[in-house]
């Protein structure tokens, strides 16, 4: 398994947040690399707090956002998470950081951790 860096797991949030992915979804994204040098859930935080992202829940057809807290409340489960409903995406704020910050990675390393792992997780669905 790669190990990744920092910076590579703020840009994998981040990703999974412009996708509008679920909590599973992420969970999954970090089953793929080497991150326990890493706490994820401190870089949920972070980017929660300083509005980047947030999560909703799926119902039905509509979504219902989670304030700050709610969100922040509700980050410190990711790793564990189940959950298809729960989501995270881009604030506004968060989507024009999105278009104009590099999250300190290369374009090269950004493609590699969109494209190149992988991993050997086994889902059934």
């Amino acid at each position: 398994m790669e190990i990744i860096t920092e910076q590579d797991a703020f840009f994998l949030v981040a990703l999974s947040a412009s996708e509008e992915s679920s909590l599973i979804e992420l969970r999954w994204e970090f089953e793929k690399w080497d991150h326990s040098s890493i706490e994820v859930t401190t870089i949920i935080e972070s980017l929660i707090k300083d509005g980047t992202i947030l999560l909703s829940e799926r119902e039905g057809e509509s979504f219902s956002d989670y304030s700050v807290n709610d969100s922040l409340a509700i980050a410190v489960t990711w790793s564990k998470s189940e959950s298809w409903n729960i989501i995270l995406f881009l604030t506004e704020a968060g989507d024009q950081r999105w278009k104009t910050d590099d999250w300190g990675i290369t374009t090269k390393r950004a493609k590699h951790l969109m494209f190149s792992n992988k991993g050997s997780v086994t889902r059934v669905q």
